[in-house]
């Protein structure tokens, strides 16, 4: 399966309304905040851009490990947006009230980032641990719930054997969110590594994350044909995590402006180091836990992992 479906007619209405409410937010920041306020709502949200397109991604992936069904893929899908714009705004707040009332903490948001940088850049996303994490998520919903053989329409919970079950489609909503969690805990500092102005902060992310469910597809080919793309939003990650160091350190805040270039010059580099190269993408080929064949197989798959 490839993504949620839609037509290209909705595509198209989905990119222009988001569109029209980023460039209607720039222009309240822009009368608001003046030129740095603008500059620096841009480089969040190009920033914030980039890692969203990494969690449609991951999505993505949890689609095909679990065979989600293409028609109930916008279910799973609607609720994993929400997911992720909830848990960004309260981890946006919770983090701005901490560096307002101690700037220093940000130094562990660098920390973060600069060590989930290096876990993508060392290959320390390989396929074989990805796959390991979602069998422990597996394993652990199995000890408390039992889970059916099969979807049951957008069910969440369905009787079987006489007794309630979750679906399969609860194991993905469940997988999806704790997803949220993680790209939460990258994403959020990154940005008040740009600005700790809360309105530039939290309108940059809401668009960009608003944006995702319309060009959901455009998201997955973005990362199937751009080796490099992961690269390059890993290499964001670093340079946000020493602005944050030579800011908090020693004093030394780059100008916003400057910041955008070196946002764009590498999310672009990331791209043309792709294009140039033909290197293929290593896409994860999760081994699906649903087997169409026999309901029997299924159950000895989850009893495995």
């Amino acid at each position: 399966t490839m993504a949620v479906t839609g037509s290209d007619g909705g595509v198209c209405r989905g990119l222009t309304l988001s569109a029209v409410a980023t460039a209607a937010s720039a222009v309240v920041i822009y009368h608001s905040r003046g030129d740095e306020g603008a500059l620096a709502f841009a480089a969040c949200y190009l920033l914030e851009l980039s890692l969203s397109v990494d969690n449609m991604f991951a999505f993505y992936l949890l689609f095909q490990y679990f065979r989600t069904p293409p028609e109930l893929q916008p279910i799973a899908l609607a609720w994993g947006i929400t997911g992720a714009i909830v848990l960004r705004a309260l981890a946006l707040i919770l983090g701005l009230a901490a560096i307002t009332a101690m700037k220093p903490l940000l130094l562990l948001f660098a920390v973060a980032l600069i060590y989930s940088a290096y876990g993508v850049l060392s290959g320390g996303g390989d396929d074989d641990d990805d796959d390991m994490s979602e069998k422990r998520v597996v394993r652990l919903v199995k000890q408390f719930i039992p889970v059916t053989a099969e979807y049951h329409a957008n069910q969440l919970f369905a009787r079987e054997g006489g007794r309630w079950r979750a679906t399969p489609l609860f194991m993905v909503l469940v997988c999806i969110e704790l997803s949220d969690i993680l790209f939460a805990i990258d994403s959020v500092p990154a940005v008040l590594g740009m600005s700790s102005d809360t309105l530039i902060v939290y309108l940059a992310v809401m668009c960009a994350v608003l944006s995702l469910r319309s060009v959901y597809i455009v998201t997955v080919l973005l990362i199937e044909r751009f080796a490099y793309l992961p690269t390059a939003v890993a290499l964001l990650l670093v340079f946000i995590g020493f602005k944050i160091v030579a800011d908090v350190l020693f004093g030394y805040a780059l100008r916003t402006g400057a910041s955008l270039v070196v946002i764009a010059f590498i999310l672009g580099g990331g791209v043309m180091a792709s294009v140039l190269s033909g290197a293929q993408p290593k896409v994860r080929s999760y081994q699906p836990v649903l087997k169409s064949d026999r309901c029997d197989e299924h159950h000895d798959h989850l009893s495995d992992a």
